[in-house]
C-alpha cells in the first residue's frame, strides 16, 4: 500500500485532522510504548516518509508497561490536537490501516508487545489476519500471468579449430 492510499483510508476516519498528523500522533505514541525492537520492526515494515514517526528515542528492548488506554489516548489527543472524544476513532482507524498496510505478521508482533492496558485498541494477538494473508497470496499466485514474449534465439556458432 502506497502513501496516498494510507492517507485516503486515514482520511475516510471522519476525524477532522490531516491524514499525516493523524498517522505521526498514533505512530508516535505507538512507538513510545513497544519495544525498540518490535518499533523498528513495525517501522521496517511502513512507507518510507511514515518510518522515522514509530522511531523510539531510546534503545530499551522492553515494554513500558505502566502506560494505561486513557494515558495513551491522551497522549494521541495532545499529537493530534483533537478532541477526547475522537481519540478511540481515530486510533482504529490508523491502527486499520496500519495492519492493512504492513504484514499480518508485523502486526502480531506489535499486538503481542503493547501493554496489557492496549489491547483494547491495537486488538488480540491472533492467526486471523495470517491466514487472510496466506489465501491473498495464494490467489494472487493463482492468478494467470500475461504469456511472456519469447526471446529471439542466436544462431548457435560452430567453432573450428
Amino acid at each position: 500500500m502506497n502513501e496516498a492510499e494510507i492517507d485516503d483510508m486515514v482520511a475516510r476516519s471522519g476525524v477532522d485532522v490531516p491524514p499525516r498528523a493523524a498517522m505521526t500522533a498514533v505512530l508516535n505514541t505507538l512507538g513510545e510504548v513497544l519495544p525498540y525492537g518490535v518499533a523498528g520492526y513495525l517501522s521496517a515494515n511502513l512507507p518510507g516518509p511514515l518510518r522515522p514517526a514509530v522511531g523510539r528515542h531510546f534503545p530499551v528492548d522492553q515494554r513500558v508497561s505502566q502506560v494505561g488506554r486513557n494515558e495513551f489516548m491522551a497522549a494521541v489527543v495532545v499529537r493530534a490536537q483533537i478532541h477526547a472524544n475522537d481519540a478511540e476513532r481515530l486510533i482504529a482507524s490508523v491502527l486499520e490501516v496500519l495492519g492493512r498496510s504492513v504484514p499480518a505478521a508485523v502486526m502480531n508482533h506489535v499486538r503481542m508487545a503493547v501493554p496489557e492496558a492496549l489491547m483494547s485498541l491495537v486488538g488480540e494477538p491472533g492467526t486471523e489476519q495470517l491466514e487472510q494473508q496466506a489465501e491473498q497470496e495464494v490467489a494472487e499466485r493463482a492468478r494467470p500471468r500475461a504469456a511472456e514474449p519469447e526471446a529471439e534465439k542466436e544462431p548457435v556458432r560452430q567453432v573450428t579449430a
